[in-house]
């Protein structure tokens, strides 16, 4: 690093004379203003705005950039499309579940303690009713776990498809099957309604105000009725959500079912922990995982997945498979619909980059965002909900969107998923994977450590350790906001902090922590060792192998959040039992849920800061790469920002957090101009190449006939190839029942579907659909086709054959009739003509002999 300066410092006075040199010529001739550190913009002001009618105006008149959000309302959104001066970004963002406590209650019978009764759910909901009539047509029908527009959901579409078909909508057989497990369970069926000890069955239902939820849950409460339940419809807020859902107990029966809503901010190439998430963590379920486990074959079956325990991509398909089924078993949370999101914002911005699930959201939005012709100015960002309750810490704290909207520019990371590829990219980690995986194995260095709980201290890994995999990191720390130098303590507290805080055995050990990220309990499960390389670069060793390099890099990955002064200070309150990490032990404990931004945790962290800056504490596990004078100076830049801000969040994202006003309902974000990455580097990701896609082909087919159907795809006009091409055929309830292969031809972007005659023989006459679902290799989102054809018996043929030929004889006999009659009327036109040209021929005739005689007489006379 002294090399590095001292070379920098001889370069600054070139620099400085190239300028003099210079002037005259920029004074003469504007030049672009030159790219920032940071982002393009100095500032983002963050508001509350909850009235999406006012959205368009707001935008129109300059008091709004970008709404962060998406509309609910069809003359919002209409009037958006409209305006002259917004632009609507339309992702595959959001969707909606249905979450049930299956926890017994102490009050009244709970039927979803029934996992029939559960599962059952799936057939007296009509998803495509939700996707067609309550949304108007932006939803997509949604029954697994997996997203219909993920990449694991396409590359598993025919299971997909026939497990839809399985629980499609059937009033009758999801009323029978409630039934039946009522009845065994003890209860009564009276005049149309469910009894249990002679009291009626009774359902709270938290159904969400202010989007689509509402009409979904009306709708679902409705076919709950029919069943015979009595349903107490409960109409709440984020915040009564939060209070009866997230945070109450919910032996006391809060709630029974309630309309949730997700968003995914970045598209992922593979989702393997996901079902884990929905189905088997502290973090999606509320407390009901304190007082209810899921069946251990079915928890194993998600951990197999989360840990990626399998071998080859055909291994990993089938458990793929097989854990979509087993979560529609269960039916602990069922997936209703994904929504097409439309995200307004002026079209004043020149430059927008986004995710394709994220829109914008995504992580880097706002970092790559510019304002025309300008660098520099303030972008105003409306937001649903600003400062609501949930605290902000980067352990266990918020995870809710709107709160993320804030905190992700702010906290960066060593690697992200590419927003269209979801692959994930090195943003301020390099990397490169060595594995042996899947079933060899690499040995670990001698001198490679790991964290010890018991000890609090790194330990050397014992001989003969052995890993799957070694993913090399090269870090690109550059400047915590506070001014000091990240280092390579801060990346070894960022490892020690996971297990402090995720091993349950540590005495910082928080559920919440543990349960935000399930990635964060598979890292400290497959850590093998760690070896430091330099200042910047470190060597990890884990036992985890997945079928993309760029996963097993992001798992083997810890990225620090906050200097390892702030991590100490947090931990001291915490361990003091002042405050908590996560909200579960805040509520146990009844003390604060740790927030760095606002709030009585200030002053709490503010004594145990300065006990901590008095003392100069370093911790032990630290001592070898900490002086004394680089913990004093962290201390002193933590308490000047401090003083100067009032707050201790501090990190290391584009984005700096100056100013929270809870009154107000707003934060303030500032460029952080000593960020390592140029704005211009996000630029690349505002336009996916995702591929047009038409399909031709004919009408009608004969069965036992070839037929060739015709797929072009292309992007900006040309054929593309880069991309992949599958196809299937539906018959016409939207079952698949075959899956023809897909060819390329020779020209660019144009793949040929062939069905053989054998494959149509298999065609009962009747209407079909050929889908094709093509996925761009630069952009993971797929584009699905329909093209409807009717498939025709070969009796049918004939007749149709026998009967067009008929048609033609007559219309060809009656054509030659006419013309026929034609030449008769020509002839007789002829023989007309013919005779009056022999009466002329005579006249002529004798006219040459009067004229002959008369000239002989006049001769004579002379």
């Amino acid at each position: 690093m002294v090399k590095m300066k001292q070379k920098l410092s001889r370069i600054v006075p070139i620099l400085f004379v190239a300028s003099l040199v210079l002037a005259p010529i920029i004074s003469i001739s504007r030049s672009a203003p030159e790219v920032p550190n940071g982002p393009y913009v100095d500032k983002v002001l963050i508001f509350k705005m909850t009235d999406q009618d006012k959205v368009v105006s707001m935008i129109e008149s300059g008091e709004m950039d970008a709404w962060d959000y998406w509309f609910t309302k069809e003359e919002a959104l209409a009037a958006a499309r409209a305006s002259a001066q917004v632009n609507v970004l339309e992702v595959s963002s959001t969707y909606d579940d249905l979450l049930l406590n299956p926890v017994a209650t102490r009050e009244g019978f709970n039927p979803f303690t029934i996992a029939e009764v559960r599962e059952a759910l799936n057939w007296i909901i009509d998803r495509k009713y939700l996707a067609e009539e309550i949304i108007n047509g932006r939803g997509i029908p949604r029954w697994t776990v997996f997203r219909t527009m993920a990449p694991d959901y396409v590359r598993n579409i025919v299971f997909m498809k026939d497990l839809e078909a399985k629980y499609a909508y059937d009033f009758e057989k999801g009323k029978e099957a409630i039934s039946r497990a009522l009845a065994d369970a003890g209860c009564e069926y009276v005049a149309g309604k469910w009894y249990y000890g002679g009291n009626p069955i009774v359902l709270k239902f938290l159904i969400r105000v202010g989007d689509e939820r509402t009409p979904i849950g009306d709708y679902i409460a409705s076919q709950l009725e029919k069943v015979g339940f009595t349903v107490e419809r409960r109409y709440g807020t984020s915040g009564d959500a939060s209070r009866l859902v997230w945070q109450a107990d919910p032996r006391e029966g809060t709630f029974h079912l309630y309309t949730g809503g997700w968003i995914a901010t970045a598209i992922t190439a593979y989702d393997d922990g996901d079902p884990e998430f929905f189905f088997n963590n502290q973090y999606a379920a509320g407390r009901i995982l304190s007082y209810w486990s899921q069946p251990e074959e079915f928890a194993n079956l998600l951990r197999k997945l989360a840990i990626g325990n399998y071998t080859t991509m055909q291994e990993r398909n089938t458990l793929i498979q097989q854990v979509a089924e087993a979560c529609l078993e269960n039916s602990f949370r069922l997936f209703l619909v994904d929504m097409v999101s439309a995200w307004p914002m002026t079209k004043n911005l020149e430059i927008v980059p986004y995710d394709l699930y994220g829109g914008l959201v995504w992580r880097y939005t706002l970092a790559g965002m510019k304002l025309k012709d300008q660098v520099g100015g303030t972008l105003r960002i409306g937001n649903r909900y600003v400062l609501e309750g949930d605290a902000f810490n980067p352990i266990g704290g918020t995870n809710w969107l709107y709160d993320r909207i804030a905190l992700d520019p702010v906290y960066d990371t060593g690697v992200w998923p590419h927003p269209f590829t979801g692959l994930y990219m090195p943003v301020r980690t390099n990397f490169i994977v060595n594995t042996a995986g899947p079933t060899g194995t690499l040995d670990v260095p001698s001198d490679a450590i790991t964290f010890s709980v018991p000890d609090d201290n790194w330990v050397t890994v014992a001989t003969g350790t052995t890993a799957t995999s070694k993913v090399t990191f090269n870090y690109i720390l550059g400047k915590w906001h506070d001014g000091t130098p990240m280092t390579m303590a801060d990346v070894m507290s960022s490892i020690a902090i996971i297990f402090e805080t995720v091993s349950e055995e540590s005495p910082l050990y928080d559920p919440d922590a543990a349960s935000v990220s399930p990635a964060l309990l598979t890292y400290i499960q497959k850590l093998k060792g760690i070896k430091v390389l330099n200042s910047t670069a470190m060597e990890v060793y884990i036992d985890y192998w997945h079928v993309d390099e760029t996963y097993i890099a992001a798992q083997a990955l810890s990225f620090p959040a906050s200097p390892w002064q702030l991590n100490e200070v947090m931990k001291a309150a915490v361990a003091a039992k002042e405050a908590a990490f996560g909200l579960s032990y805040a509520n146990e404990w009844g003390v604060e849920w740790l927030d760095l931004a606002r709030g009585p945790s200030l002053g709490i962290l503010k004594k145990h800061f300065d006990r901590l800056k008095a003392e100069n504490y370093i911790p032990a596990f630290l001592s070898q790469w900490v002086t004394e004078q680089e913990a004093s100076s962290g201390y002193s830049a933590i308490g000047n920002w401090y003083s100067r801000y009032g707050m201790f969040l501090i990190s290391n994202g584009p984005f700096m957090m100056t100013k929270v006003d809870p009154t107000a309902l707003q934060i303030e974000l500032t460029a952080f101009r000593e960020y390592p990455i140029k704005a211009d580097y996000w630029a690349q990701f505002s336009t996916p190449k995702v591929p047009d896609v038409r399909v031709s082909g004919p009408e009608e087919i004969e069965r036992r006939s070839e037929a060739t159907f015709t797929v072009d795809t292309t992007y900006g006009g040309v054929g593309y190839t880069d991309v992949a091409v599958s196809a299937m055929l539906l018959s016409a309830t939207g079952r698949p029942i075959q899956f023809p292969g897909v060819s390329a031809s020779s020209t660019p972007g144009r793949f040929l579907i062939e069905l053989t005659a054998d494959e149509t023989a298999r065609m009962p006459p009747g209407a079909y659909t050929l889908r094709v679902i093509a996925v761009g290799q630069e952009a993971a989102i797929p584009v699905v086709k329909d093209f409807p054809f009717t498939a025709i018996a070969e009796l049918s043929y004939f007749d149709r054959e026998i009967r067009r030929i008929d048609s033609d004889l007559n219309s060809r006999y009656t054509s030659l009739s006419g013309q026929l009659e034609q030449i008769n009327q020509r002839l007789d036109q002829l023989a007309g003509a013919v005779g009056n040209v022999n009466v002329s021929l005579v006249v002529g005739v004798l006219g040459l002999i009067l004229g002959a005689v008369a000239l002989y007489r006049s001769s004579k006379k002379s």
